[in-house]
């Protein structure tokens, strides 16, 4: 849903959830009291019937994740390094999976494959049911839970020039610390079967009767490791929050002298602020100075403040951080503007006291170097082409705006 634009998605709730959340603590009474489910007759925009049992194992090339191919039609692709684990794929059941099709195998002498359970209560599960036993003597390496390799961090870096086939959500351009290197998206069964062969694979051309059934082998059926389990009360409503419109800030209402930076359609916050400075980044100078890195390498060193940004469909799709925000807020960058923005990615920069502009028409029109006025209180662009209108902000947006971003705008309301 990151990708696509959009806030968040929503799966209603079965059985299965309701157990799971049950053994980790939670009264299951309130959670189906509190189940939210759509209203009976509700219309949708579109629906899909997906039959899962006529999938053929999907491989996403470099460097998007929406144009996924068959694995046959990339089979003779090599690969460097295998990658399973993340937020994304990283449960005990991914690397079940994996060990299903490594068990009495070895992964090629040209490839390395790297294992990161997605918490450390996977990585005791999986080492209690013998998943990793499996998965070492293949000759797999296991990596401690956490972000790590998905975003460029630590452990399993590539070099500049390899092929990653990975389990992770996203494989955008640098997404993995290194923007030489070509990053393909699959299950963990078909890198598993990359990792043993050497090139882009599927499970059945390892072994054609895999069974997946390694944990039912093992155990007869899927438990919770509870270890300080602890009853979790779930309050019944969250304060209201209340809009005090009488709290005024000043603010110069026109930004005029900035310079227009465009760029195209999903752009994404791996582009603008890389993934692998996250947690290794903090003062404001040095967020700043990795501005659009990695779609713009000249952008930092050149931007001056009161300069605009566009882009066009889809800006700030991908991950959440808010760094990629905050460093064109530390670059003094006046608005944004777009075709449209993803939905986390414009929240944030309203929250940071960032305008972001809807205007389509602008967008189509300017240049990269226009000089531009933005007029907030009249919702005007001013460029060389002509004069833009854009939807005034709703007043509680404009007072958030106004007092410099969320936190000022608290601290004011609070005072």
């Amino acid at each position: 849903m990151a990708e696509i634009g959009v806030k968040n998605a929503y799966l209603p709730p079965d059985d299965d959830v309701f157990e799971y959340l049950e053994k980790m603590g939670f009264s299951r009474k309130l959670l189906e009291a509190r189940a939210i489910y759509p209203d009976q007759g509700a219309i949708y925009a579109t629906e899909y019937d997906i039959h899962l049992d006529q999938l053929e194992p999907l491989v996403a090339p470099p460097h998007n994740i929406d144009q996924p191919q068959p694995v046959a039609a990339l089979s003779d692709q090599h690969v460097d390094m295998a990658f399973i684990g993340t937020c994304t794929n990283g449960r005990l059941e991914d690397l079940a999976a994996a060990a299903e099709v490594l068990r009495g195998q070895h992964v090629h002498p040209g490839t390395r494959l790297l294992v990161v359970p997605a918490s450390s209560r996977v990585y005791r599960e999986a080492l209690e049911w013998g998943v990793l036993d499996i998965l070492l003597d293949s000759g797999a390496m296991i990596g401690v839970p956490g972000c790590g390799p998905c975003m460029g961090n630590h452990l399993g870096i590539p070099a500049a020039g390899e092929v990653v086939i990975s389990t992770a959500n996203r494989n955008f351009k640098g997404r993995m610390g290194q923007p030489e290197a070509s990053i393909y998206l699959a299950s963990p069964a078909v890198v598993a079967a990359s990792a043993v062969l050497g090139c882009i694979a599927s499970p059945g051309e390892v072994d054609e009767e895999l069974s997946f059934s390694i944990l039912a082998d093992r155990r007869p059926a899927m438990q919770i490791v509870e270890t300080q389990k602890q009853k979790t009360k779930i309050e019944s409503s969250l304060p209201e929050l209340e809009l005090n419109l009488s709290i005024r800030f000043i603010r110069d209402e026109s930004l005029s002298g900035g310079k227009v930076w465009k760029y195209g359609d999903n752009v994404n916050t791996d582009q603008i602020f890389p993934g692998k400075y996250t947690y290794t980044v903090t003062a404001s100078e040095e967020i700043a100075a990795h501005a659009m890195e990695d779609i713009d390498p000249g952008f930092a060193a050149s931007v001056q403040p009161g300069d605009v940004v566009f882009g066009g469909s889809n800006f700030g799709c991908g991950s959440s951080r808010e760094q990629a925000v905050t460093c064109l807020k530390y670059k003094g960058i006046s608005a944004l503007v777009a075709k449209s923005f993803a939905r986390i990615f414009y929240r944030n920069a309203i929250n940071q006291g960032i305008p972001a502009i809807l205007c389509p028409e602008a967008v189509d029109a300017v240049r990269t170097g226009d000089l531009i006025q933005v007029d907030l209180a009249n919702g005007q662009l001013t460029l060389p082409a002509g004069t833009f209108a854009f939807p005034a902000f709703p007043p509680n947006v404009r007072l958030i705006l106004d007092a410099g971003g969320l936190v000022e705008y608290t601290k004011a309301k609070n005072r």
